[in-house]
């Protein structure tokens, strides 16, 4: 088992640094857009399994509305919408545990949905990709009671 802390994690994409603009409290959330494996039934009770080759997903942020990561998103988005070139890779360094995940071709979804409040807020942004690439130190690092 190995300690987790998100102050020792990094993520940044298209020259940003993203981690100043993570809300408190909140993680990095990945999700595949596709299982790894699908299976058809052969019609005699027996199944087969297929290897999926899409290997897209999400990467979600709470970001603080009011951080400057929000406002370079923005900015981001926008020229995103007029030259569609705000394509490129993002990294997520797990210090403490010593991977790195490479997330090929990310871009950003949309713009988040905002609410204006007399409270700061967060929003949502997330970074679609291609697929992603762990690579991880060997041996791992930061194991509790090696």
């Amino acid at each position: 088992m190995r300690q987790y802390s998100i102050s020792q994690t990094e993520i940044n994409w298209f020259g940003l640094d993203l981690k100043p603009g993570l809300a408190t409290g909140t993680s990095i959330a990945e999700a595949r857009l596709s299982q790894t494996w699908s299976q058809k039934s052969t019609g005699t009770g027996r199944v087969v399994r297929t290897l999926n080759p899409d290997k897209s997903g999400t990467l979600t942020l709470t970001v603080d509305r009011e951080s400057g990561v929000h406002q370079n998103l923005i900015v981001l988005a926008q020229t995103d919408e007029a030259t569609q070139g705000v394509v490129g890779v993002c990294v997520l360094k797990d210090l403490l545990g010593g991977q790195t995940n490479y997330y090929k071709n990310a871009y950003l979804q949309s713009q988040p949905d905002e609410s204006y409040g007399t409270e700061g807020t967060t929003v949502a942004w997330v970074l679609m990709f291609e697929s992603v690439e762990r690579v991880a130190i060997t041996p791992a690092q930061n194991q509790v009671g090696a």
